[in-house]
C-alpha cells in the first residue's frame, strides 16, 4: 500500500451540462488507472455539500504518514482546468 493517495471530488447536478462533459472526460482520463479515486457529490441530493458553483472540483493529495493533505479547488469546465487535472493525475 502506497502511502500517498490522491482524490478527485467532483461537485456536480444533474442539470449541469458542463458537470456531465467534465465527468466524461475524468472517465475516459482515469480509464486504465487505479491510483486516483473519483468522488462523484451529487449537490442536488447532498444539499449539506452545496457550494458556490458547479461543477467544481477539488484534488487532494493525501500524506497518510503526515496525516497531512494538500488541496486545490477549481471552478468551471475549460481547458485551463482540465490541464491541471492531467497534471495532477500524471504527477
Amino acid at each position: 500500500m502506497t502511502d500517498v493517495k490522491k482524490k478527485i471530488i467532483l461537485y456536480s447536478a444533474d442539470w449541469c451540462e458542463p458537470c456531465k462533459k467534465l465527468k466524461t472526460e475524468l472517465d475516459v482520463m482515469l480509464k486504465d488507472r487505479n491510483d486516483v479515486d473519483v468522488v462523484v457529490i451529487d449537490i442536488e441530493k447532498n444539499p449539506a455539500e452545496q457550494v458556490l458553483a458547479v461543477p467544481r472540483v477539488c484534488l487532494i493529495i493525501e500524506d497518510i504518514k503526515k496525516c497531512d493533505g494538500i488541496s486545490d479547488c477549481l471552478e468551471g469546465y475549460d481547458k485551463v482546468n482540465m490541464d491541471k487535472i492531467r497534471k495532477f493525475v500524471e504527477g
